[in-house]
């Protein structure tokens, strides 16, 4: 048994972190829940963010920093913190989201009563919508909460960056992913959703800015594993997503892949429409530089 080991651990994966993880930071240490540590794994940032570590672990003993020589790449990033992480109970931090003071509190208190929940979460709020969107996956059906996810996977963030029973995330075969694709949070989960209920508590808030990586337009380009995906943006989800829901009766498995289905339509759809658009501002670009002339 590890000595002195902490309630719950929280793993921050970053690089060039600078503008927001003071304020991310600060919203972790100042916890009501004092029982944990931070690990920081930097992928070799460029910018202010190993001063700012520094800074923060030098003042917090809870906080420990690890400097990558080389960058990673995001998914190895996130696998090392929670790899480095010893607590019963495991959360991922983004440093440019911001979580309530009785986040950890409030999700770890409900976790440690209700054992039929692997991860639970506080309501989201986003930097460019004026309401919460948040949602439950407490259906008893396995089924349900995989079609529930679906129906509001785009503004899922709340449930990646939840509390969660570190013994079961570390049986996701995505763990063992030598690369990121697509949607890969997604992934983690649907395969949390196949393991039990997940909890949103009715006070705290997750606030996530606009930054974050998956929610760039080029995200999928950023992510991008095999030439397959150009056709098929969530190929490596929805091959991981079948397997795992494999048991489901044949009706089920058919109402899964349909539901895969009209996310890969709905993003290729995204990527026409934006390039059409470009070449329209191009066209008006080449008439307005021939006009001038």
């Amino acid at each position: 048994m590890i000595k002195n080991k902490p309630k719950v651990s929280i793993g921050m994966p970053i690089y060039n972190a600078g503008r927001y993880l003071r304020e991310s930071l600060d919203s972790l240490i100042s916890q009501s829940f004092i029982d944990f540590e931070i690990i920081i794994s930097d992928n070799a940032s460029t910018d202010n963010t190993r001063d700012i570590c520094l800074e923060y672990s030098e003042k917090d003993h809870r906080i420990r920093y690890i400097r990558q020589t080389v960058n990673t790449g995001p998914w190895p990033n996130f696998k090392y913190v929670l790899d480095q992480s010893q607590a019963d109970y495991f959360m991922w931090a983004a440093h440019d989201d911001i979580k309530s003071v009785d986040f950890i509190e409030l999700n770890y208190n409900f976790l440690l009563i209700n054992q039929d929940h692997v991860a639970s979460t506080c309501p989201n709020r986003f930097e460019a919508r004026h309401q919460d969107i948040s949602f439950s996956m407490n259906e008893e059906s396995d089924f349900k909460r995989y079609v529930k996810f679906f129906d509001y996977c785009w503004f899922s963030h709340g449930i990646f960056y939840s509390l969660i029973r570190r013994n079961i995330l570390k049986e996701c075969v995505l763990m063992e992913e030598s690369s990121d694709f697509f949607g890969i949070d997604w992934g983690v989960d649907i395969f949390l959703a196949s393991k039990g209920k997940i909890n949103l508590t009715d006070e705290g808030y997750s606030f996530f800015y606009d930054g974050g990586l998956s929610r760039l337009s080029n995200s999928h380009k950023v992510s991008r594993t095999s030439y397959m995906e150009l056709l098929i943006p969530y190929y490596k989800l929805c091959a991981y997503v079948i397997s795992l829901t494999s048991y489901l009766s044949l009706i089920k498995q058919v109402r899964i892949i349909l539901i895969l289905l009209k996310l890969n339509v709905k993003v290729i759809y995204g990527r026409i429409k934006t390039q059409v658009k470009f070449f329209f501002i191009y066209l008006k670009l080449i008439k307005n530089k021939t006009h001038i002339k």
